[in-house]
């Protein structure tokens, strides 16, 4: 098999879903024999990080879509590298690869497509022009990418991985309840995501609220960029009376850790979700977990066999999944088991990094280049 020099760009500090993904995938490839050369905007983190994987590192600036200049340094450490492939993680960085490859041959241009939000007509022509192929995270992100028009030739459905050596049922998670000031006989229920509008923050401290009037040694922990110190998390909080059962950790890098201290997980966004990676960090983890069905997440959740599934925007049924597995905490165990069977299955970054290996050698088959 043919080894390829392969670019992946992502503008993205460390911490992030696609930022991770694509780290991650850069390993996985390199790992299998290929020349990954891992581009991202000037971050102290991503160097510490890749000096200690063993991965090369470029920097460039990807802070506009309309920079010439940085496409044309783009287009020259293509060159340099003698890149086969260009993977884009982001539309940004999708952008400067497009203004590069008017510069420079790029033999097989791949995109990325990450979330389910509608993409429009006039958006979707990124995808079209220069672009050889669209990875949608899920089958709901692939129906979005048709519907807006993206030839059905283009895409293709690649499921994000999961670290599944980092994230097992055996991690260790001593001493992270004393940290939090969580006791350690409470049933500890765990969010993970950045604060963003979508990712139903709201939505969770509600179903709380609910959950424990009915279950009181319930606790609720919120993880992600921006929740700690959010006046607007930390004044619903207070309204609905959870000050003493609430607790913000904001960003983590140990989150194995965190999960394995934790009952039940749950993910509550309200639209956009391509297919959760905390929920696949969770199976993982072989964790119980509570969905809402947006996205893709019924394509790993299947309700009652791997998780429960409740519709967004609806903390009632939110509160009614969460009160039901911890209530049942044997029927709860024998979900995320079923879980962490289905992610070493289908969701690990080794497989992942297969299924894109093939299609960037099929698109360079297609194509007519040489001993692909």
């Amino acid at each position: 098999m043919r080894k390829l020099s392969i670019i992946q760009l992502n503008r993205h500090g460390p911490g992030g879903g696609g930022s991770e993904q694509a780290f991650h995938l850069a390993r996985a490839l390199q790992r299998r024999g290929h020349r990954v050369l891992f581009v991202t905007t000037p971050d102290e983190r991503w160097r510490k990080r890749c000096d200690a994987a063993g991965l090369p590192l470029a920097c460039l600036p990807m802070h506009s879509r309309f920079n010439l200049v940085m496409a044309a340094r783009l287009a020259a450490l293509i060159r340099r590298e003698g890149a086969q492939v260009v993977h884009a993680h982001k539309g940004r960085e999708q952008a400067l690869a497009f203004w590069a490859s008017c510069c420079t041959r790029i033999p097989v241009l791949v995109a990325n497509r990450g979330v389910s939000f509608p993409v429009g007509r006039l958006r979707a022509l990124k995808y079209r022009w220069r672009t050889d192929a669209v990875v949608a995270v899920s089958e709901a992100v692939h129906r979005e990418l048709l519907a807006s028009g993206v030839p059905p030739s283009k895409v293709i459905t690649i499921y994000g991985g999961v670290d599944v050596q980092r994230f097992h049922p055996g991690v260790n998670g001593a001493g992270i309840r004393e940290e939090l000031g969580i006791p350690s006989a409470a049933q500890l229920v765990t969010k993970v995501a950045h604060h963003r509008s979508w990712k139903g923050y709201e939505v969770f401290l509600q179903a709380a609220a609910i959950v424990s009037r009915v279950v009181p040694t319930a606790f609720f922990l919120g993880v992600g960029k921006g929740t700690d110190g959010s006046p607007q998390l930390d004044s619903l909080v207070q309204r609905l009376g959870l000050r003493e059962r609430v607790r913000w950790a904001g960003f983590r890098e140990d989150l194995p850790q965190i999960l394995a201290a934790s009952d039940l997980c749950v993910h509550a966004a309200t639209t956009g979700e391509g297919l959760t990676g905390a929920v696949r960090e969770a199976l993982a983890m072989a964790k119980p977990v509570v969905v809402t069905d947006v996205g893709g997440n019924r394509e790993l959740i299947i309700d009652g066999e791997t998780g429960r599934l409740v519709p967004p925007h609806d903390p009632e049924r939110l509160a009614e999944g969460m009160v039901a597995l911890l209530q049942a905490p044997q029927d709860a165990a024998a979900m995320g088991w079923a879980g962490r069977q289905i992610v070493e299955r289908r969701f690990s970054h080794d497989a992942k990094a297969e299924r894109m290996e093939q299609l960037y050698l099929g698109i360079l088959r297609r194509k007519g280049y040489p001993h692909a």
